[in-house]
């Protein structure tokens, strides 16, 4: 018993001492990934950032950690390895699938992030019993908002003008120090903690709590949505799936196409591929019928008359002689 105990400690006080050796660098690679004044690394509240994922199980704190420092397998990285026909979001078809463009993801703010999410975000700010006064989640919310969005971040010298919502202020113009990206890897400014709204029964570390929790579980809900249209057994994955194929096919053919003639090859790129990817299934597979009988039609042209030239190389005919008149 007593070994094992000192095998623990000695286990503890070895992972301590690495965790010590490598902070530096850590702390500077974050520093740099994030493009942020020294100073920004003291404004985070890293307590509730190393306490909200320890909370979390062994694989979804493996996945949050991916998350946090952009390791997550994502299209992008994967068709970057060849492990993946093409980068583009599966869930809005027009972005490539990046680890920042996860939560900002179009599909996400306009169902996901209006429905169920931004209903249980609104009660963990406005307390429970619910506060009358509104501003904070108003306020938060619609920040939010405006990040995924991509708009230009709102007005919010207004909150300036009263005492109770100066903390609010001094939370939101940290935060966009921060970044609102990295609101959502749990790395909240500390002036949230001032922010509690009134009449609450929990302290400020359990309120921060709550708001870090609801942060991953936004997370894993996209990254399980995510998944299950990419690869779940359902019908709308099988069509998702069945259309990356059809895009990959598409755009081996369309480069294929370069070493046709003129006259075909300005009938078949009649348009640009991007335009030609937006068009209907049906119409993307009668165009890869109709490119792939041309390009085995080229094909078989330029084998015949490889064969002709070798015949004539190697058999010519044997030259006559004109008889004399």
């Amino acid at each position: 018993m007593l070994q094992t105990t000192t095998h623990t400690l000695t286990g503890s006080i070895s992972q301590t001492i690495r965790l010590a050796r490598n902070l530096p660098r850590l702390k500077q690679l974050i520093e740099e990934r994030n493009n942020w004044h020294p100073n920004t690394w003291d404004f985070v509240n890293w307590s509730a950032h190393s306490t909200s994922l320890a909370r979390l199980t062994r694989p979804r704190n493996y996945q949050a950690k991916q998350f946090v420092h952009g390791w997550l397998p994502t299209l992008h990285k994967l068709h970057r390895y060849n492990q993946h026909p093409m980068p583009i979001c599966p869930r809005c078809s027009i972005s490539i699938e990046t680890n920042l463009h996860l939560l900002p993801c179009r599909w996400t703010a306009d169902a996901n992030f209006k429905t169920k999410q931004i209903t249980a975000l609104r009660t963990i700010l406005t307390g429970t019993p619910p506060n009358h006064d509104t501003t904070l989640a108003d306020t938060v919310i619609t920040e939010i908002d405006h990040w995924m969005r991509g708009l230009a971040p709102p007005d919010t010298d207004h909150l300036l003008r009263q005492d109770s919502t100066t903390y609010l202020h001094a939370a939101i113009s940290t935060q966009y120090t921060i970044g609102w990206d990295n609101f959502f890897r749990a790395r909240l400014a500390h002036a949230w903690s001032l922010c509690q709204p009134d009449g609450a029964k929990i302290s400020s570390t359990a309120w921060i709590s709550k708001i870090t929790c609801w942060i991953w579980d936004f997370f894993f809900d996209c990254w399980h949505s995510r998944n299950l249209l990419l690869f779940g057994n359902t019908p709308q994955s099988n069509r998702h799936i069945h259309i990356i194929q059809l895009e990959a096919k598409i755009r081996e053919t369309y480069n294929a196409c370069n070493a046709l003639p003129l006259a075909h090859r300005t009938h078949h790129q009649f348009v640009p591929l991007q335009r030609l990817l937006q068009l209907q299934p049906a119409t993307l597979t009668m165009w890869l019928t109709q490119a792939t009988q041309t390009l085995i039609q080229h094909r078989k042209a330029i084998n015949k008359g490889t064969s002709q030239q070798l015949i004539t190389r190697y058999f010519n005919p044997v030259p006559t002689i004109p008889s004399e008149p």
